[in-house]
């Protein structure tokens, strides 16, 4: 089974992994033991790489870490190149930014691929990012209302792919020039459960997280000055953090950058929680891939 996108999963399994995360992940069996997984990157990486490698190690995986520009898959065709690779390894971990090109590279081999970011979505960072919701949050996620704010990204597409289907609510302050058209959002927002705002102030009114990513994205960094203009009202100051509701959290995927996209008083404040978050990639990761292994393995049995 490929993870390519959180709708790659049903809502059954979705609960299965968060309920499995929130638990003690160290008592999963080494389901993995005599496997082994290729990670394959194209973008840099700190929380996605050394978290699947810890959880794919405690789960009795052997791993092989690869830079992609530092393999043939930057000559030759990624398709031809995978499916060789895919008769080396058990599981493939791909972090790339074309997401067509990954799809088709999981068509082209029988090894399940998860994706481990493309510029479209970001799965993994999701499944953390709902968990981090349901142990922060005092009540239940049909009843959360998440305000994310600043750029269109990946983050923000997967963040409701995961959290609408679970029955939450978002308020998106997004400037006009960024939104983008995506089939995600828009039946979110035909299901009434996403609305967008043109003021970052009235997104966060009475939200229950405050959600926020870079305005500067890998391969972004010679824009920096238009994004920087652009963005610059749709930013987490504590004023605008101080207008969500008071138990409310503050969230981000990390890495951030401090006096952008969100000032440091909210970055440390005491509801902040992206640290938590950022280490649910671990546990979350490892969830995911004790039952999506385990599916895979109870269908060939």
């Amino acid at each position: 089974m490929n993870f390519l996108t959180n709708r790659d999963i049903s809502l059954e399994l979705t609960h299965e992994i968060l309920a499995t995360a929130a638990g003690d992940v160290g008592d999963l069996p080494p389901l993995l033991q005599g496997k082994r997984a290729i990670l394959l990157f194209e973008k840099t990486s700190t929380r996605t790489r050394f978290s699947f490698e810890r959880a794919l190690g405690e789960l009795g995986c052997a791993t092989s870490y690869a830079d992609l520009r530092s393999t043939n898959f930057v000559k030759a065709h990624a398709v031809d190149e995978v499916r060789v690779i895919g008769d080396y390894a058990d599981l493939l971990l791909i972090r790339m930014g074309d997401h067509e090109l990954l799809a088709q590279m999981a068509e082209a081999t029988p090894v399940p691929i998860i994706n481990c970011m493309t510029d479209l979505a970001h799965p993994c960072q999701a499944l953390a990012d709902a968990l981090t919701i349901v142990q922060h949050c005092a009540k239940p996620l049909t009843e959360v209302t998440v305000a994310y704010a600043g750029d269109f990204t990946n983050v923000l597409r997967s963040l409701a792919e995961i959290c609408c289907p679970l029955g939450a609510q978002m308020k998106v302050a997004v400037p006009e020039p960024a939104r983008t058209s995506d089939p995600t959002i828009e039946q979110a927002q035909s299901q009434s459960q996403l609305t967008y705002f043109d003021n970052v102030a009235d997104a966060v009114r009475g939200a229950d997280v405050v959600y926020t990513d870079t305005w500067v994205s890998l391969g972004q960094e010679e824009e920096r000055s238009q994004r920087m203009e652009l963005f610059g009202p749709f930013a987490i100051t504590k004023e605008v953090f101080e207008s969500a509701n008071d138990t409310a959290i503050f969230m981000h995927c990390l890495p951030a950058e401090r006096g952008a996209e969100v000032a440091s008083d909210v970055f440390d404040h005491p509801r902040s929680v992206v640290f938590r978050q950022a280490y649910n990639r671990y546990t979350t990761g490892k969830a995911l891939l004790y039952h999506l292994l385990k599916a895979g393995t109870e269908r060939a049995a």
